[in-house]
C-alpha cells in the first residue's frame, strides 16, 4: 500500500533527524547538518533533494523572515531555538517532517508554549474525518494557533487542503473546497504549525475510516541537548 511506502520514507527522515540531534553542537553549520542527513538517508535508500535544503536547517530569531522568523541556514547557537523542516524521497515516495532543538536547559516558558503547539496539533488531528468537505472541516477547528494541512505521497507537496497561516495557503484551502475535495481513507497528510519564536512542528498522519493515526513517531517535544563541553568548531579543532 502507498501509505506503507510513505511510512518507510517517514522512518528514514526520523532516523536522519535523530542522527543530527545526536551530533548537534553550537557552531554546527547547515552544510554539516546536510552531510549527516544525506548519509543517514542513503542508508535507507533515500536522498535529500538539493532544491529542498535552501531554507533548512535554520535558527529562530526575532530578526528572521516571517512567519517562521527563520534565519535560514545559519550556524547553530546557544540560547536560540533551531529547527529542521525537510521533504525527502525514498523509492519515489515523499516524507515531510519538522522538529526543533535547544542547547542546555529549556526555559520553562518555552516548554509550556511548545506544549500548546503539540496540543493544537492533536486538536486539529481529532477534527479530521473522511468525507467531510474542506470548508466544513476548517470551520470545525476552533480558533487558535495558525496551521496548515496538506497531502503528501508521490509528490513532495500536493494541494493543501486547509490552513489559516498564509493568504496563499488559505486560498488553496478555498480552492480545495470549491473543487469538492474531501479527505479519503488511505491518504497521508501533514499537519504543520509555525508560531515564530515558539517554534513549530510537522507530523504525518494516515486517514482512516474513522479519523487519522499519526505515522511519524519521533518525539514531538523540543529536543533538549545537554550543554556540550565544546562547540562543533572546537570539536573539529581537536580532531
Amino acid at each position: 500500500m502507498e501509505w506503507q511506502c510513505i511510512a518507510r520514507a517517514a522512518q528514514a527522515l526520523e532516523d536522519a533527524y535523530s542522527s543530527v540531534f545526536a551530533a548537534a553542537r553550537p557552531g554546527m553549520t547547515a552544510d554539516q547538518i546536510d552531510e549527516i542527513l544525506a548519509r543517514s538517508l542513503r542508508a535507507h535508500g533515500g536522498e535529500l533533494p538539493a532544491d529542498k535544503t535552501r531554507s533548512t536547517p535554520y535558527v529562530v530569531d526575532p530578526q528572521g523572515a516571517p512567519p517562521k522568523l527563520r534565519v535560514n541556514r545559519a550556524p547553530l547557537v546557544e540560547g536560540k531555538l533551531w529547527g529542521m523542516d525537510n521533504s525527502i524521497v525514498v523509492d519515489g515516495h515523499w516524507a515531510d517532517l519538522g522538529r526543533y532543538g535547544w542547547f542546555g536547559p529549556l526555559p520553562a516558558g518555552m516548554a509550556r508554549a511548545y506544549q500548546q503547539l503539540v496540543d493544537r496539533q492533536d486538536q486539529i488531528a481529532a477534527a479530521i474525518r473522511p468525507g467531510v468537505p474542506m470548508g466544513e472541516l476548517f470551520r470545525a477547528v476552533p480558533d487558535g494557533l495558525p496551521f496548515e494541512v496538506h497531502r503528501i505521497g508521490r509528490e513532495p507537496q500536493l494541494l493543501p487542503f486547509m490552513g489559516n497561516l498564509l493568504a496563499g495557503v488559505t486560498e488553496n484551502m478555498r480552492q480545495s473546497d470549491r473543487q469538492g475535495l474531501v479527505f479519503e481513507p488511505g491518504q497521508v497528510i501533514c499537519i504543520e504549525l509555525w508560531v515564530g519564536l515558539q517554534g513549530g512542528i510537522e507530523d504525518m498522519y494516515r486517514v482512516d475510516e474513522d479519523g487519522v493515526s499519526r505515522i511519524s513517531r519521533l518525539p514531538r517535544e523540543i529536543r533538549v541537548i545537554q550543554q556540550p563541553v565544546v562547540s562543533w568548531h572546537g570539536h573539529l579543532a581537536r580532531e
